[in-house]
């Protein structure tokens, strides 16, 4: 019987030492769970004043250290919708310095355009709107506003006259105008009127654009 005793304490003591071991390991988790959620509030504290100073890429850093310590689908989203933000700031320039490469280089004041130059000129501002048309705008942040202000300028001279006059069936005979014009001087005085006349249109459309000034607070962004 005594035995007996002594074998139900051992146990008993045995059980309660790992009953104790649990509980520290339980602590010890609870305890480490409390200094990560303070690590990361105080590092989204510090983005809230970023995002006050609007210093995206910073902002950035920060939350990939959040999600390096806790990628939870939250913070995760949170690093996605920063990114796509700076991404948006970027491709914005992009296009605006595509833009003015175009003006300054190939349509300024000065250099001869034959017809079927401005064709390429024109595909080439077709494919610049096309990329910025398909910048991802559905979340709520300045840069998106820009943009959709841009895509949406329904003025007598914007971005969907810019649109207007690059539309491909504009020149579509553009190389058989340019080789009738040597030909004919007469037709080709009418073709290069009308080539004129698309050509001032574009240019007023890109200034249109360019008038527009990228948000002062994706600086750092643009000029990274």
């Amino acid at each position: 019987m005594r035995s007996i005793f002594m074998v139900i304490f051992v146990l008993i003591f045995i059980l309660s030492g790992c009953q104790s071991e649990a509980e520290k390991q339980a602590e010890l988790q609870l305890e480490q769970e409390r200094q990560l959620n303070e690590q990361i509030a105080t590092l989204t504290q510090h983005a809230q004043e970023y995002e006050r100073e609007g210093d995206l890429l910073k902002i950035r850093d920060i939350y990939e250290e959040i999600v390096s310590l806790k990628p939870s689908s939250k913070n995760r989203k949170m690093l996605d919708d920063v990114e796509t933000e700076i991404y948006n700031a970027k491709q914005t320039k992009v296009f605006f310095d595509g833009l003015y490469d175009i003006e300054k280089n190939r349509l300024r004041s000065g250099i001869s355009v034959s017809a079927i130059e401005l064709d390429y000129i024109s595909k080439d501002i077709r494919q610049l709107m096309n990329e910025f048309q398909r910048l991802d705008t559905t979340a709520d942040n300045d840069i998106n506003l820009f943009i959709e202000k841009i895509k949406n300028d329904k003025s007598y001279v914007g971005y969907s006259w810019l649109k207007e006059y690059t539309d491909p069936e504009l020149y579509e005979n553009s190389s058989t105008i340019d080789m009738l014009g040597e030909i004919d001087p007469a037709l080709g005085m009418q073709s290069t009127m009308l080539y004129a006349l698309y050509r001032e249109n574009i240019l007023d459309g890109i200034d249109a654009v360019l008038s527009k000034k990228i948000p002062s607070r994706y600086s750092k962004v643009v000029n990274e």
